[in-house]
């Protein structure tokens, strides 16, 4: 049964087509430490501004996309928070810097809704603008690596997480790791799953896989691909689920 009020949002907000240029910084940042970022943005230092206009696309599709739930998690800015992640972002992307101490955007999350959900368009907050984004060459991206992880990916998600709701990104930048943020957006989507009694699936590198363990997300299959001269360490992911009904 639904509670049509959802979790109260408390610290949290939905997030808005004006916060995408900040959030793309974030997945950035925070996201150059995953496994899969190796994998398939081998060339990343060489054109840093495709891999940031990657993450902003993305972004603006799921704020408009009803099946899509997207909040955000702010903290006070520190103006070295670049120097405290191994990301390259480009100098002039867009994005304005508040002064020091003032709250930003430091992560967020994005949760894919389950099949026939009455929660449809119920998070949203895009009355406002979406920035105009040029065309982007993902010239970043290896084509090879990612057609196949992707196709392994669906795959795996077809087995285990159909008829879910999906925990489908969630990010912090690494200036502000250890306060929090990322729990408490992983336990927003948690209680929505518990309210609305849907189980819940994610896709987890290691990293994340320590803190999902820790909240009772239980791995039901681990995927792979062996490594080549481009990434010799290969990339692995965990596919886990959450289900409030036991």
């Amino acid at each position: 049964m639904t509670d049509s009020s959802g979790p109260a949002l408390g610290a949290l907000r939905i997030a808005t087509p004006s916060d995408i240029l900040r959030m793309g910084i974030v997945s950035t940042c925070s996201f150059r430490y995953s496994p899969l970022f190796e994998w398939e943005r081998c060339y990343h230092e060489t054109y840093p501004e495709d891999t940031l206009l990657s993450y902003r696309e993305e972004l603006v599709e799921q704020i408009k996309d009803p099946k899509y739930i997207v909040l955000v998690a702010s903290d006070k800015y520190d103006p070295d928070e670049a120097r405290k992640s191994i990301a390259i972002l480009p100098e002039n992307n867009g994005w304005e810097a508040p002064a020091a101490g003032e709250d930003v955007i430091v992560g967020f999350a994005c949760w894919k809704l389950e099949p026939g959900s009455k929660r449809q368009g119920q998070y949203k907050n895009d009355s406002r603008h979406y920035p105009v984004l040029p065309p982007n060459q993902n010239r970043d991206q290896n084509a090879d690596h990612v057609r196949r992880f992707s196709a392994l990916s669906k795959s795996a998600h077809e087995r285990h997480f159909h008829g879910m709701s999906e925990m489908d990104q969630v990010a912090v930048h690494p200036a502000y790791w250890k306060r929090g943020h990322g729990t408490a957006l992983v336990k927003w989507g948690m209680e929505l799953a518990r309210m609305d009694q849907v189980a819940q699936g994610v896709s987890a590198a290691k990293m994340g896989e320590k803190l999902y363990a820790e909240l009772c997300y239980r791995v039901v299959e681990r995927i792979g691909l062996d490594g080549d001269e481009v990434t010799p360490q290969g990339v692995s992911t965990a596919m886990m689920v959450y289900d409030p009904r036991g």
